[in-house]
């Protein structure tokens, strides 16, 4: 489990590999979540969800790892705005 609070240039590293897969290896990469489950009061909501992050490389396509989101949403105004999100993976992957 990994905080990314001010943490831009890890996440923008992880997406420039995710794109040099795709531009370089024709990956296809698809994001699946399930089960979501919401707790709303006092202009806070609490969202979790499980997911799933496939990978297609040349026909072949490979389970990456399954996890789960835990996020935290307040309504600021007339919008609704993420102040956290919690990543929990069930492993360790790497992209191809």
């Amino acid at each position: 489990m990994r905080r990314h609070q001010g943490a831009e240039q890890q996440l923008l590293a992880f997406a420039e590999k995710t794109a040099e897969a795709i531009r370089l290896r024709g990956a296809r990469f698809r994001h699946v979540v399930t089960n979501l489950h919401i707790e709303a009061g006092d202009g806070r909501v609490r969202a979790r969800c499980y997911l799933l992050d496939f990978v297609t490389v040349d026909g072949e396509t490979k389970l990456l790892s399954p996890g789960e989101y835990d996020c935290e949403v307040v309504k600021m105004g007339a919008e609704w705005l993420f102040i956290s999100r919690i990543v929990h993976m069930d492993g360790v992957f790497s992209i191809p």
